[in-house]
Formats: structure tokens, sequence, C-alpha cells
């Protein structure tokens, strides 16, 4: 389907039967969608603030962790050609939330990576990705510690009163946060 002549979803419903608690034939129907844009990242000169939080968990199949890297690359290669002063913050998430972006694995501001100078650090990040391998993984799909790190970051950047090379203050930006899941719930604080 493709919906106002921008975004097209491609949705899959497989029929499965597995065997229930007692026993039992019971009918799994399993739904695989991918949604996406049919137009490019708006030409945009003034830096961005992103946030990419990032669904590592058991449910991340080699097929949706691939798509995830391609997507991931490709996102931050456009930012890159359009407008480089953005900057970008990765958040993984599956039993735990960790922020990618900076060595101490901490939500603060300087998680957030100007994309002019660290695309390649960016890139590395995506592609040294893994799905976790903890064999419980596939239950927790953390989404809502990965928010509340991204909260954590554009809160902080809000008292950055530096500007960036277009004489624009890093705490009046503009801020996106994009959440990559395998669109499973999970045991995190609020499921």
């Amino acid at each position: 389907y493709t919906y106002n002549q921008s975004v097209t979803v491609d949705k899959t419903i497989t029929k499965e039967t597995k065997k229930n608690s007692n026993n039992e034939d019971e009918d799994v129907y399993k739904l695989d969608m991918s949604a996406s844009s049919l137009s490019k990242i708006v030409n945009y000169n003034s830096g961005v603030d992103y946030i990419l939080m990032l669904d590592v968990s058991g449910n991340m199949t080699d097929t949706r962790m691939t798509s995830l890297k391609t997507a991931l690359t490709d996102f931050i290669n456009q930012v890159y050609e359009r407008s480089s002063g953005s900057r970008i913050a990765m958040v993984q998430f599956s039993q735990n939330s960790y922020v990618l972006t900076n060595e101490s694995h901490t939500a603060v501001e300087d998680a957030l990576v100007t994309v002019k100078t660290g695309k390649d650090s960016l890139n590395n990040i995506v592609t040294n990705l893994t799905a976790d391998s903890n064999k419980d993984s596939s239950q927790y799909s953390n989404s809502d510690q990965a928010m509340f790190d991204a909260l954590k970051i554009f809160q902080s950047a809000n008292n950055d009163n530096e500007t960036d090379d277009l004489g624009q203050k890093y705490s009046e930006r503009t801020r996106v946060s994009i959440l990559f899941s395998a669109g499973l719930p999970g045991k995190g604080k609020n499921s």
C-alpha cells in the first residue's frame, strides 16, 4: 500500500501451526511488515539533532539486522550529504539500554556526534551492531529505557549555548528521535 504518495508499506501474513502449553495444535499468525519512504531527506542545511534508538534484542533476526544496518548507513550518509553539521547519537536496547556514541555509555549531550567529523565513527558503530545472543533476550525489548536515554540526551543538549558553523545555537536546534524495532513487545519498565 502507498500512503499520501510518499510511504509504501508491505505486509505479509503467514500462518504457522505450533504446539501450545497443553501440547495442542494452535494456529499462530505472523505479520511481517516493512515501510519505506518514496522521498529522500528534505534538503536542509541547518543542523538537526537526531537520536536513533536501535533494537538489538533476540527478536532481531539476521535479515532484520541487515535491514537495520542498511537503513542506518543510508541515513547517516544522507545526513552527511545534506546537513553535515547535524549531530547523531545512537542508543541500543535489549534487556538494557546503552548509548553507543561516547566512551562512557551515558546519556549526556556529548553523546551527540557531529556527522561532518564523525561519519566514519558512526558508520563503524553500525557495522559492529549485533543482536543480543543471550538465549532469553527475545523476551526483552526495553524500548522505554532507550526513549528515556534519548530524553536525557536532549535535556542535556538544552543547556548547550555554543553555536555551530552556521551560527545556530545547539540548544535551539530541531530534535528528532527515531525508534528502530523488530516490533515485538518485550519486558521493559512499561511493558
